[in-house]
């Protein structure tokens, strides 16, 4: 069988972030390739200043070209990790149906649903034209990718799975205990709806009374539209040597990050979404670590009553620090730190490793694409 993965993010380019979202497609085509030949496409297309402007018409592009190859029709199928919904899009799957309308067309949708992303007045042009033209993928598109409990997306039937990664390329973090010092790490591709900004503001209620039993240190890693907001209010509530960013870091660089850190921030901005089940890259990085994690939202692998994960409340008020310090004590006291640290790895492991978590979509591909044969056979 042969291939192509369709993305946005450029696997190869390390200079523009996202290296969570680029690890993860490089992981999936590691798994395609081991039952097919599978080619990488990144179709982003250039984007100035006029094109920010153009890219609001209604039949212009997004942010992605669609230009049509003959190869591609001549593919067994087609797996596009869905960025944005236009009429360039559209036209493409399209004409490759129309060439071969054996091919099987995948879309996977990262986040779903996810109209509440397209904030503010600029950004309601995009949401439009998604409306306008997501009702005609159901022609074309065989199924839909997703990491919630949704059996149609748009009319179209999904594959429902969970997000992986490889925990055999993740070493486990390595920590040792400060009696007087809570180490907490958010590492992320900084946006809104991370919600690290209710962190800080439960920092700045902490550290503003006379009731500091612990140090609390809350390192962000990453960058995003949302790093100058974050580092402005702890700047305004002068918490710099509590609230301490790194910036972008990967490799080694954020191994290093991950050592010495006690618990882990997953989402704490999830209200201002409209999801109800986490299956976030982060929680699965987290839990290769061997980290306790904070939350405001059910993690869709993990039970509820498990011992390593704090829910707190959804909504905008500050995160009460007297709860992180209870969830340390609970977690830490009297507890061996490598026994918490592989039974949270273990059981990212039974559920979230990206060879178990690809396997209905290879299955589905499989076994779609033995049906086509029988089909053309006769």
């Amino acid at each position: 069988m042969k291939g192509y993965f369709f993305s946005y993010f450029n696997i190869n380019d390390l200079s523009d972030g996202y290296e969570g979202i680029k690890s993860k497609i490089r992981m999936q085509l590691e798994v395609f390739s081991g039952f097919s030949e599978i080619h990488f496409v990144c179709n982003r297309s250039e984007y100035t200043c006029i094109h920010k402007i153009i890219s609001r018409i209604p039949w212009a592009k997004t942010n992605c070209d669609w230009e049509f190859k003959t190869e591609y029709a001549e593919a067994d199928y087609i797996y596009i990790r869905k960025i944005a919904i236009d009429r360039p899009l559209i036209k493409f799957i399209k004409k490759i149906k129309i060439w071969n309308p054996n091919i099987i067309i995948l879309m996977e949708f990262p986040n779903f649903p996810y109209d509440k992303e397209f904030r503010g007045i600029r950004n309601k042009p995009y949401l439009l034209k998604e409306k306008l033209y997501r009702r005609f993928l159901k022609e074309y598109v065989n199924r839909m990718v997703v990491y919630c409990p949704i059996q149609f997306v748009f009319g179209v039937k999904t594959i429902q799975t969970r997000n992986g990664i490889d925990f055999s390329k993740i070493e486990i973090a390595k920590n040792s205990i400060n009696p007087s010092e809570i180490r907490i790490i958010g590492v992320a591709n900084l946006h809104y709806t991370h919600g690290f900004d209710r962190f800080i503001y439960g920092l700045y209620e902490y550290y503003r009374t006379d009731q500091i039993h612990m140090k609390i240190i809350f390192t962000i890693v990453g960058m995003g539209s949302h790093y100058h907001y974050l580092k402005s209010l702890a700047a305004k509530f002068k918490l710099e040597e509590f609230v301490i960013f790194k910036g972008t870091k990967k490799g080694r660089d954020l191994d290093q990050e991950y050592e010495n850190q006690d618990i882990a921030i997953e989402a704490l901005g999830t209200c201002r979404q409209d999801i109800n089940v986490s299956s976030s890259l982060k929680s699965r990085e987290y839990m290769a670590k061997g980290l306790p994690m904070i939350t405001d939202i059910q993690i869709d692998v993990i039970p509820d009553d498990y011992n390593f994960v704090l829910r707190v409340p959804k909504g905008e008020m500050p995160i009460d620090m007297k709860d992180v310090i209870d969830f340390y004590h609970r977690v830490y006291d009297d507890a061996c730190i490598e026994d918490i640290k592989k039974d949270i790895r273990e059981l990212g492991l039974k559920t979230c490793d990206i060879r178990r978590t690809m396997k209905p979509i290879v299955d589905y591909i499989i076994e779609e694409g033995k049906s086509s044969d029988e089909r053309n056979e006769k």
